[in-house]
């Protein structure tokens, strides 16, 4: 896995649990080498913490991200 840096549709992105309470914003997206298929978010925490988290399951509106496995 690499990391694809700054898609700039992506960072700082709100993240939300399932149930729509706050996370924390995307700070980066992993993809696949070598086909740069985005796979997973790099999150910071509310607590200031940083998560990776898979996009499997994710859901993406406008200016949220919605991962039901947190």
């Amino acid at each position: 896995m690499t990391c694809v840096g700054e898609i700039p549709s992506w960072i700082g992105t709100r993240v939300e649990r399932g149930d729509g309470s706050p996370v924390g914003r995307v700070e980066a997206v992993q993809a696949a080498a070598p086909t740069g298929v985005p796979v997973g978010l790099l999150v910071r925490n509310l607590d200031g913490s940083r998560t990776t988290v898979p996009l499997s399951g994710a859901r993406r509106g406008p200016g949220v991200v919605r991962l039901p496995l947190l």
